[in-house]
């Protein structure tokens, strides 16, 4: 099994849609053994975390699943490894 590095986009859509939104990556670590099986699991995990939260001013913002915009294979990690921070 092989771990990946997966960079989901989202859209927090606003209650003021005169506003341009704003977006968030989120990375996530995934285990597959090919990278067509860790963009499925990418997918799976943005749709599943897309929905709606309250922020600190007590409106209600949506979190929209847009798209992967990068899966990396990442390599065997040991101690000392240099990260690319780029990822």
């Amino acid at each position: 099994m092989e771990r990946y590095l997966a960079k989901a986009v989202f859209l927090i859509e606003t209650p003021n849609d005169e506003e341009l939104g704003q977006f968030e990556e989120v990375l996530r670590l995934l285990e597959a053994d090919t990278k067509k099986a860790a963009f499925d699991k990418a997918l799976a995990w943005g749709r599943h975390d897309s929905g709606a939260f309250t922020n600190m001013r007590g409106e209600k913002l949506g979190w929209k699943f847009v798209a992967i915009s990068g899966l990396t294979l990442l390599p065997e990690m040991t101690e000392g490894l240099e990260l690319d921070p780029h990822l």
